[in-house]
């Protein structure tokens, strides 16, 4: 259920601990998120990245996913350019396969 902004209203701790769907505005605990797992292999383990809920990811093409998960990866940047580089990579390429 997509309730967009209307989910901030939820008075709950949970709520405000909450990350949103970047394209619609509702909170995950309304509408599950989908969790893309990148991989790069000059990076150790694996990582997900949740920019979009599962109902507007279905209703974009990974191209216009892009742009949803670039801006997820400038809020969540770490100190390092380098590892930063290596993380949008490994997220760019799973995200054009339609992960």
């Amino acid at each position: 259920m997509r309730i967009g902004r209307l989910s901030r209203l939820w008075p709950s701790r949970r709520r405000r601990d909450a990350a949103d769907c970047l394209r619609c505005n509702t909170s995950f605990l309304f509408s599950p998120g989908h969790a893309t797992i990148a991989e790069s292999p000059l990076l150790p383990g694996s990582f997900a990245v949740l920019p979009l809920c599962a109902a507007c990811w279905r209703d974009l093409t990974p191209s216009e996913r892009l742009p949803y998960y670039q801006a997820r990866m400038v809020e969540t940047r770490g100190p390092d350019p380098r590892e930063n580089a290596l993380r949008w990579a490994a997220v760019e390429a799973a995200v054009r396969t339609g992960a």
